[in-house]
């Protein structure tokens, strides 16, 4: 795929347990299909891992594979030394790869509600 220079997208903000914020851009391609997805967190010992998510999601995303799935994959991970709490309420997560997931489930939802 090349990609063009500008892609319509969303960028979604979560704050974690410890009030960093967590962001997730999803962008689409010329069909409106998600082709990308970038994540950032400014936690530098986590920056490898964030980066590999962002690189590994791309690339099931441009080989076919459709976003809800990969959601509902990461949402699955279960990490043995923390939790994620989401704040206001809303409950919690087993992993930061799971929150990840979570926030992609909702631009899926976001994008069902719109067609």
């Amino acid at each position: 795929m090349t990609r063009p220079d500008t892609l319509p997208g969303a960028t979604y903000c979560a704050t974690l347990d410890n009030g960093q914020p967590l962001f997730v851009t999803i962008n689409s391609d010329e069909s409106g299909n998600p082709c990308e997805v970038f994540v950032r967190m400014d936690n530098p010992e986590l920056f490898e891992w964030v980066t590999l998510v962002t690189v590994l999601i791309t690339r099931l995303l441009r080989a076919g594979q459709q976003l809800d799935t990969i959601a509902d994959e990461l949402q699955e991970i279960h990490s043995p030394s923390s939790r994620h709490f989401i704040p206001g309420g809303g409950g919690e997560c087993p992993s930061l790869a799971a929150r990840i997931g979570m926030m992609l489930a909702a631009h899926t939802e976001r994008l069902r509600e719109a067609a």
